[in-house]
């Protein structure tokens, strides 16, 4: 028996020798939104993704990788920033049996479980047909960035029009707000 087949019972060795489940880090209803998550982030990186230094991001493009899957997961979590990554899954998401470690064993314990969620997600979604290695080049269709785009858009546009009287001056708020007219209601005198 090789040293990563023995079943080991101290909770970080696990980790390092490759034997952790993210269901010991994770409940089904955590696992489920943190997958969630993983794939809306990861979808914006790959919008985001540049061809090379100094040049415009090509949507649904990302070349110079190889076609591990190994390969895409790392460059999608080192191009990533650190405030999306630890939205994904932070030391302070860990269980208590962990905090004792210290901050930089913390931290790699969460790297190793984001990882492992960026490796999951991607092998459902090539599995869906939502991403592909093409001559050299990871691709992901435009109805899935479309997609993304729509909530996207949806969310924010849901966030910029929550105002009241949005778009009327300040002069006609008030008078309205005198009057209790409706912000909807027209008061033009046609």
């Amino acid at each position: 028996m090789t040293q990563s087949q023995v079943l080991v019972d101290d909770p970080l060795q696990r980790i390092w020798l490759g034997q952790a489940m993210l269901e010991e880090f994770l409940n089904e209803r955590e696992f489920l939104a943190a997958m969630l998550d993983t794939q809306w982030r990861m979808i914006r990186t790959f919008v985001e993704a540049r061809s090379a230094p100094g040049k415009r991001a090509t949507p649904g493009y990302i070349v110079g990788l190889d076609d591990q899957l190994t390969s895409l997961a790392t460059f999608l979590q080192r191009n990533m920033g650190r405030h999306a990554q630890e939205k994904i899954f932070s030391v302070s998401d860990l269980p208590r049996q962990y905090r004792s470690y210290t901050k930089s064993v913390q931290e790699s314990i969460a790297e190793y479980i984001r990882f492992e969620l960026f490796m999951r997600q991607l092998i459902l979604m090539r599995d869906q047909h939502h991403i592909w290695y093409i001559g050299g080049e990871w691709y992901m269709p435009p109805s899935v960035i479309d997609k993304y785009r729509l909530l996207f858009r949806g969310a924010r546009e849901s966030y910029r029009n929550h105002r009241n009287f949005h778009g009327r001056p300040n002069r006609d708020r008030v008078r309205l707000k005198r009057l209790r007219v409706a912000p909807a209601t027209s008061t033009s005198a046609s």
